[in-house]
Protein backbone atom coordinates (compact mmCIF):
# COMPACT_ATOMS: atom_id res chain seq x y z
CA UNK A 1 0.00 0.00 0.00
CA UNK A 2 2.85 2.47 0.52
CA UNK A 3 4.32 2.05 -2.68
CA UNK A 4 1.10 2.76 -4.40
CA UNK A 5 0.53 5.83 -2.40
CA UNK A 6 4.27 6.68 -3.04
CA UNK A 7 3.70 6.43 -6.94
CA UNK A 8 0.16 7.66 -6.70
CA UNK A 9 2.03 11.25 -5.41
CA UNK A 10 4.70 11.10 -8.03
CA UNK A 11 1.91 11.34 -10.48
CA UNK A 12 -0.47 13.83 -9.12
CA UNK A 13 2.90 15.79 -9.05
CA UNK A 14 3.82 14.68 -12.73
CA UNK A 15 0.19 15.99 -13.59
CA UNK A 16 0.86 19.00 -11.56
CA UNK A 17 3.46 20.36 -13.18
CA UNK A 18 2.57 19.38 -16.90
CA UNK A 19 -0.43 21.66 -16.15
CA UNK A 20 1.88 24.53 -14.77
CA UNK A 21 -0.46 24.22 -11.47
CA UNK A 22 3.16 25.57 -9.66
CA UNK A 23 1.27 26.48 -6.67
CA UNK A 24 -0.95 23.90 -5.98
CA UNK A 25 2.48 21.60 -6.53
CA UNK A 26 4.27 23.62 -3.95
CA UNK A 27 1.51 23.28 -1.32
CA UNK A 28 0.85 19.57 -1.83
CA UNK A 29 4.35 19.19 -1.49
CA UNK A 30 4.96 20.82 1.67
CA UNK A 31 2.06 18.83 2.92
CA UNK A 32 3.16 16.19 1.82
CA UNK A 33 6.71 16.93 3.72
CA UNK A 34 5.08 18.20 6.65
CA UNK A 35 3.74 14.47 7.06
CA UNK A 36 0.14 15.79 6.58
CA UNK A 37 -1.11 12.51 5.68
CA UNK A 38 -2.31 10.65 8.77
CA UNK A 39 -0.75 6.95 6.91
CA UNK A 40 2.72 8.55 8.13
CA UNK A 41 1.40 9.91 11.46
CA UNK A 42 0.83 7.11 13.89
CA UNK A 43 4.49 7.83 16.34
CA UNK A 44 2.72 11.12 15.65
CA UNK A 45 -0.46 11.23 16.80
CA UNK A 46 0.30 8.54 20.00
CA UNK A 47 3.50 10.90 21.12
CA UNK A 48 0.86 13.77 20.80
CA UNK A 49 -1.95 12.40 22.55
CA UNK A 50 0.25 11.53 25.42
CA UNK A 51 1.46 15.28 24.86
CA UNK A 52 -1.73 16.56 25.59
CA UNK A 53 -2.44 14.63 28.49
CA UNK A 54 1.03 16.00 30.05
CA UNK A 55 0.10 19.61 29.47
CA UNK A 56 -3.18 19.40 30.86
CA UNK A 57 -4.34 20.09 27.27
CA UNK A 58 -8.03 19.08 27.00
CA UNK A 59 -8.48 20.86 23.69
CA UNK A 60 -5.90 19.64 21.88
CA UNK A 61 -6.46 16.13 22.96
CA UNK A 62 -10.31 16.06 22.05
CA UNK A 63 -9.44 17.83 18.32
CA UNK A 64 -7.07 15.36 17.65
CA UNK A 65 -9.13 12.07 18.48
CA UNK A 66 -12.09 13.58 17.01
CA UNK A 67 -10.17 14.40 13.97
CA UNK A 68 -8.60 10.66 13.35
CA UNK A 69 -11.94 9.22 14.41
CA UNK A 70 -13.39 11.33 11.97
CA UNK A 71 -10.17 10.31 9.41
CA UNK A 72 -9.71 6.52 10.78
CA UNK A 73 -11.49 5.36 13.35
CA UNK A 74 -15.25 5.63 12.53
CA UNK A 75 -14.96 3.47 9.43
CA UNK A 76 -13.62 0.72 11.65
CA UNK A 77 -16.17 -2.37 12.43
CA UNK A 78 -16.60 -4.99 14.79
CA UNK A 79 -14.23 -5.64 17.45
CA UNK A 80 -12.03 -2.78 15.76
CA UNK A 81 -14.96 -0.81 16.77
CA UNK A 82 -15.14 -1.53 20.13
CA UNK A 83 -11.40 -1.60 21.00
CA UNK A 84 -11.41 2.63 19.25
CA UNK A 85 -13.84 3.24 22.05
CA UNK A 86 -11.91 1.35 24.95
CA UNK A 87 -8.39 2.91 24.28
CA UNK A 88 -10.20 6.43 24.03
CA UNK A 89 -11.69 6.16 27.39
CA UNK A 90 -8.77 5.20 28.66
CA UNK A 91 -6.80 7.77 27.49
CA UNK A 92 -9.50 10.59 28.68
CA UNK A 93 -9.02 8.65 32.08
CA UNK A 94 -5.30 9.30 31.74
CA UNK A 95 -5.58 12.94 31.70
CA UNK A 96 -8.09 12.61 34.77
CA UNK A 97 -5.21 10.89 36.63
CA UNK A 98 -2.49 13.58 35.64
CA UNK A 99 -5.14 16.45 36.45
CA UNK A 100 -5.85 14.93 39.87
CA UNK A 101 -1.75 14.40 40.33
CA UNK A 102 -1.20 17.90 39.54
CA UNK A 103 -4.35 19.21 41.99
CA UNK A 104 -6.25 20.91 38.98
CA UNK A 105 -9.42 19.92 39.66
CA UNK A 106 -10.85 22.56 37.34
CA UNK A 107 -9.09 20.69 34.76
CA UNK A 108 -11.31 17.66 35.61
CA UNK A 109 -14.22 19.83 35.43
CA UNK A 110 -13.25 21.87 32.21
CA UNK A 111 -13.18 17.82 31.10
CA UNK A 112 -16.44 16.66 32.06
CA UNK A 113 -17.69 20.12 30.51
CA UNK A 114 -16.16 19.60 27.14
CA UNK A 115 -16.70 15.56 26.66
CA UNK A 116 -20.27 15.67 28.14
CA UNK A 117 -21.59 13.79 24.65
CA UNK A 118 -19.09 11.18 26.11
CA UNK A 119 -19.80 10.76 29.45
CA UNK A 120 -23.05 12.39 30.75
CA UNK A 121 -25.83 8.82 30.77
CA UNK A 122 -22.65 6.88 29.87
CA UNK A 123 -21.97 3.71 32.41
CA UNK A 124 -18.24 3.42 31.86
CA UNK A 125 -18.53 6.95 33.07
CA UNK A 126 -20.65 6.81 36.18
CA UNK A 127 -17.73 6.21 38.79
CA UNK A 128 -15.62 9.03 37.45
CA UNK A 129 -17.44 11.73 38.30
CA UNK A 130 -16.62 11.65 42.01
CA UNK A 131 -12.67 10.62 40.99
CA UNK A 132 -11.55 13.96 41.28
CA UNK A 133 -12.92 14.13 44.55
CA UNK A 134 -11.95 10.84 45.82
CA UNK A 135 -9.28 11.30 49.03
CA UNK A 136 -7.36 8.07 47.79
CA UNK A 137 -8.27 7.17 44.05
CA UNK A 138 -5.10 5.02 43.25
CA UNK A 139 -6.34 2.79 46.49
CA UNK A 140 -10.29 2.29 44.75
CA UNK A 141 -10.30 -0.46 42.43
CA UNK A 142 -12.10 1.52 39.65
CA UNK A 143 -9.27 3.76 39.09
CA UNK A 144 -6.03 1.76 40.35
CA UNK A 145 -4.86 0.40 37.17
CA UNK A 146 -4.57 4.16 35.94
CA UNK A 147 -1.47 4.74 38.40
CA UNK A 148 0.56 1.95 37.89
CA UNK A 149 3.45 2.67 35.34
CA UNK A 150 3.16 -0.97 34.07
CA UNK A 151 -0.15 -0.91 32.92
CA UNK A 152 0.70 2.76 31.37
CA UNK A 153 3.49 1.12 29.44
CA UNK A 154 1.61 -1.29 27.95
CA UNK A 155 -1.76 0.77 27.07
CA UNK A 156 0.62 3.33 24.66
CA UNK A 157 2.44 -0.04 23.08
CA UNK A 158 -1.01 -1.43 22.54
CA UNK A 159 -2.32 1.92 21.65
CA UNK A 160 0.46 2.03 18.79
CA UNK A 161 -0.03 -1.23 17.29
CA UNK A 162 -3.91 -0.83 17.21
CA UNK A 163 -3.62 2.89 15.04
CA UNK A 164 -1.23 1.60 12.76
CA UNK A 165 -3.49 -1.63 12.52
CA UNK A 166 -6.77 1.04 11.89
CA UNK A 167 -4.41 2.97 9.33
CA UNK A 168 -3.44 0.15 7.43
CA UNK A 169 -7.36 -1.25 7.07
CA UNK A 170 -8.86 2.88 6.45
CA UNK A 171 -10.78 2.91 3.13
CA UNK A 172 -7.86 4.22 0.23
CA UNK A 173 -8.68 6.81 -2.66
CA UNK A 174 -10.04 5.38 -5.82
CA UNK A 175 -6.73 6.53 -7.30
CA UNK A 176 -4.38 5.06 -5.25
CA UNK A 177 -6.71 1.61 -5.26
CA UNK A 178 -6.21 1.91 -9.26
CA UNK A 179 -2.46 2.22 -9.02
CA UNK A 180 -2.62 -0.96 -6.51
CA UNK A 181 -4.72 -3.02 -9.69
CA UNK A 182 -2.15 -1.87 -12.10
CA UNK A 183 0.36 -2.49 -10.24
CA UNK A 184 -0.36 -6.57 -9.19
CA UNK A 185 -1.56 -6.48 -13.05
CA UNK A 186 1.82 -6.10 -14.03
CA UNK A 187 3.66 -8.52 -11.44
CA UNK A 188 0.88 -11.17 -13.09
CA UNK A 189 1.93 -10.18 -16.31
CA UNK A 190 5.37 -10.25 -15.72
CA UNK A 191 5.46 -13.72 -14.13
CA UNK A 192 3.01 -15.03 -17.39
CA UNK A 193 5.39 -13.95 -19.62
CA UNK A 194 8.19 -15.39 -17.77
CA UNK A 195 6.23 -19.07 -17.85
CA UNK A 196 5.21 -18.64 -21.48
CA UNK A 197 9.24 -17.69 -22.44
CA UNK A 198 10.43 -21.20 -20.71
CA UNK A 199 7.38 -22.90 -22.08
CA UNK A 200 8.55 -21.79 -25.72
CA UNK A 201 11.73 -22.75 -25.52
CA UNK A 202 10.74 -26.36 -25.11
CA UNK A 203 8.18 -26.55 -27.57
CA UNK A 204 8.46 -27.94 -31.07
CA UNK A 205 5.75 -25.86 -32.58
CA UNK A 206 6.60 -22.53 -35.20
CA UNK A 207 6.42 -19.50 -32.73
CA UNK A 208 3.78 -17.89 -35.47
CA UNK A 209 1.51 -20.48 -34.14
CA UNK A 210 2.01 -20.15 -30.89
CA UNK A 211 1.72 -16.20 -30.46
CA UNK A 212 -1.63 -17.48 -32.39
CA UNK A 213 -2.62 -19.62 -29.43
CA UNK A 214 -1.20 -17.19 -27.04
CA UNK A 215 -3.62 -14.11 -28.25
CA UNK A 216 -6.88 -17.09 -28.13
CA UNK A 217 -5.84 -17.22 -24.08
CA UNK A 218 -5.46 -13.71 -23.52
CA UNK A 219 -8.98 -13.51 -25.57
CA UNK A 220 -10.66 -15.74 -23.31
CA UNK A 221 -9.10 -14.19 -20.15
CA UNK A 222 -10.15 -11.34 -21.10
CA UNK A 223 -13.88 -12.13 -21.86
CA UNK A 224 -14.10 -14.00 -18.72
CA UNK A 225 -12.48 -11.04 -16.44
CA UNK A 226 -14.35 -7.98 -17.59
CA UNK A 227 -13.66 -5.90 -14.90
CA UNK A 228 -9.60 -5.81 -15.81
CA UNK A 229 -7.78 -2.67 -15.78
CA UNK A 230 -8.06 -0.50 -18.53
CA UNK A 231 -4.38 -1.24 -18.98
CA UNK A 232 -5.02 -4.85 -19.15
CA UNK A 233 -8.24 -4.61 -21.72
CA UNK A 234 -6.08 -2.27 -24.30
CA UNK A 235 -3.48 -4.55 -24.30
CA UNK A 236 -5.90 -7.41 -25.15
CA UNK A 237 -8.14 -5.33 -27.76
CA UNK A 238 -4.78 -4.72 -29.53
CA UNK A 239 -3.74 -8.53 -29.64
CA UNK A 240 -7.52 -9.16 -30.63
CA UNK A 241 -7.27 -7.12 -33.15
CA UNK A 242 -3.92 -8.30 -34.66
CA UNK A 243 -5.23 -11.90 -34.05
CA UNK A 244 -8.09 -11.45 -36.43
CA UNK A 245 -6.02 -9.93 -39.19
CA UNK A 246 -3.82 -12.86 -39.75
CA UNK A 247 -6.98 -15.10 -39.98
CA UNK A 248 -7.95 -12.62 -43.18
Amino acid sequence: MNGASTITDSLVKEHLLFRGLYNTLKAFDQDTKSGKDLKLQVDKFVADSLAAVDNLDIDALKSLWDLWKAKVFNSLSGENARLTIVYETDMYRLYLVKCVENKRIDKCNQFFLKCAALTQNNPVWAEWFAFPYHPKPEACQAFRKYYSHEWREIFVISLHNFVRIAVQSSPRSHLVQMIELLSEEAESNSTDRSHASNFGMMNPFEDELMDDFAVIAQYVTFSLYSSRSLLTCLECFSNIQSFMFKLK
